[in-house]
């Protein structure tokens, strides 16, 4: 059953909190999916050791992603963006198509931010979530109205008011005809954490059981709703960075981050930790964009003699994970290209990884155990 609304008795519509079958989620700091799916590889590398590319640029343990519903905030929105830029720091900012934000302060945070679209399914007389009064004002012609202030090309969406609607599937074809390539409305009005079980992003599957092209990246927080503080928002990303290596992602309203507001002190303290933890701190745009970069790469391998042989090409300085023990032996010495090469190790729910550096081009690496 793809229809939400016959699944929780909500005609009218539904946000994506709702999608949450097991109410038990909606706080929940554990990343049970991605938990599952690294056991699986456990097995497979009980057999023999098998390269991975790392999930992350160079040594990052997690990456953290701070962003912005502008919900009509207007030009004042920039305070957000002259705050972050004083502390080299970039988010994504997803801003409402018929916002009277100028073009001039849309290009001005582009410079250095991320800009998506805050896409407003269904306008009308609203109390709240409640619309008794609706119609249809078009993905592509919003997507074209903020196209029209930003010389980026815009790839990431999230809806208002996170209304995903009545059927499971719809928005997320809807966002793939439109040309986007990344959603993150999956993700908590009233509750915290992993929701939906991961911290990284996904393709959602179709009714007939083919993959929609659009990445859905689930956020973990927003402003301090559900009970998020500054312990929760540190457990996640020490966590993150020393156990489950994930996408942190959290939402501040402009309407509550100014100086004072309730919400100033927890986006201060988000970025602080991110610094504290050595998370890398991008946007939706650079991720994305490093992800096409990762999924061009080619890599091959194989296991003999105690020794694992890879081949590896890409067009971008990589880093690579292999199993630091395998059968009660370690890993004794990496040689890439013939040079021995250094390493350091990484923790992925308690299994040892080795982590190497290999420069772009053409590479032979040799690991040997012993």
């Amino acid at each position: 059953d793809y229809s939400v609304s016959d699944r929780y008795g909500r005609p009218d519509m539904s946000d994506t909190q709702e999608l949450v079958l097991n109410r038990e989620m909606l706080d929940n700091p554990v990343p049970y999916a991605d938990i599952m799916e690294r056991t699986i590889f456990n097995i497979i590398e009980n057999q023999k050791p098998v390269p991975r590319l790392w999930y992350f640029p160079g040594n990052y343990s997690g990456a953290v992603i701070v962003s912005h519903d502008e919900d009509f905030y207007g030009d004042a929105t920039t305070y957000l963006f002259d705050y972050e830029d004083s502390i080299n720091a970039t988010a994504t900012f997803f801003i409402v198509a018929e916002s009277e934000i100028t073009k001039e302060a849309v290009e001005r945070m582009g410079k250095n931010a991320d800009i998506g679209l805050h896409w407003d399914k269904n306008k009308g007389f609203s109390i709240w979530k409640f619309r008794p009064f609706r119609f249809d004002t078009g993905l592509s012609r919003q997507a074209a109205q903020m196209q029209s202030k930003t010389p980026q090309k815009i790839i990431a969406n999230r809806l208002h008011y996170l209304d995903w609607g009545d059927d499971y599937t719809k928005t997320f074809r809807n966002l793939h005809q439109a040309g986007f390539e990344i959603d993150s409305s999956y993700g908590p009005n009233i509750g915290r954490g992993y929701l939906f079980g991961t911290g990284q992003p996904f393709y959602a599957l179709d009714k007939n059981g083919l993959v929609i092209t659009v990445l859905e990246m689930p956020f973990q927080t927003q402003e301090t709703w559900g009970g998020v503080d500054e312990e929760y928002m540190e457990l996640l990303i020490r966590e993150s960075s020393e156990r489950y290596h994930e996408v942190i992602i959290s939402n501040y309203h402009p309407h509550y981050s100014t100086e004072g507001g309730n919400s100033r002190a927890l986006l201060e303290k988000n970025f602080e930790l991110a610094g504290k933890y050595s998370q890398w701190i991008t946007n939706f745009r650079e991720y994305g964009e490093y992800l096409k970069k990762r999924n061009d790469v080619s890599m091959m391998s194989v296991f003999n003699g105690g020794k694992l042989i890879i081949s590896e090409e890409s067009s971008y300085e990589t880093t690579v994970i292999v199993p630091y023990e395998y059968s009660g032996l370690k890993v004794l010495k990496i040689e890439v290209n013939e040079d021995v090469a250094e390493f350091s190790k990484v923790s992925v729910e308690g299994a040892e990884y080795a982590l190497i550096k290999i420069p772009s081009g053409r590479n032979k690496i040799v690991v040997g155990y012993g």
